[in-house]
């Protein structure tokens, strides 16, 4: 009898869990306070053209991309993370990253990825001079795309970190 109420728990529990997905609400996976900003639904020229301030009419990018499965920065994402770290010494600031995927992958794997992600633009930051304590990382895994569909063009764009000022 006991097996069988626990079955029925579980049943209770995925449909609770299905429903929570439907309404909007979505879980992560935080080494910090939960992350501000969703960039769901924006088109990919939005998403390229986000930055983090225009400093002496120089744009800094907020984010950087990952290939598909990897959480190893590329050049083009270092000097970006470079570009970042100059921005949060200058202005003393914290900063929250976020850690995303693409919708491939399970639920569970892709939190993981986006948090090794996060982690690895977190460790960038430290090596250009971004004190630890100024950094906290959330994983969003696939679970906020910043574009929708079921292509590369699609899925490329969701494959990234995103550096978020506090307080912004």
């Amino acid at each position: 009898m006991l097996s069988f109420d626990i079955k029925k728990l579980s049943i209770l529990a995925l449909i609770s869990v299905s429903l929570i997905s439907c309404s909007g609400k979505k879980d992560e996976i935080s080494s910090g306070n939960e992350a501000m900003g969703d960039d769901a639904g924006m088109a990919a020229d939005e998403i390229h053209a986000k930055s983090l301030t225009n400093v002496g009419g120089k744009n800094i990018p907020d984010r950087v991309f990952f290939e598909y499965d990897s959480a190893n920065l590329n050049t083009e994402a270092k000097e970006a993370i470079n570009q970042q770290s100059e921005h949060i010494k200058s202005n003393n600031s914290s900063v929250v990253i976020e850690g995303h995927c693409d919708s491939r992958g399970t639920r569970e794997y892709n939190l993981a990825l986006g948090e090794k992600r996060a982690s690895a633009a977190k460790t960038e930051l430290i090596k250009s001079g971004v004190d630890k304590s100024q950094i906290r990382t959330v994983s969003y895994g696939k679970e906020k795309p910043a574009v929708m569909g079921e292509d590369e063009s699609s899925y490329s764009q969701n494959r990234r970190a995103v550096l978020i000022i506090d307080g912004k």
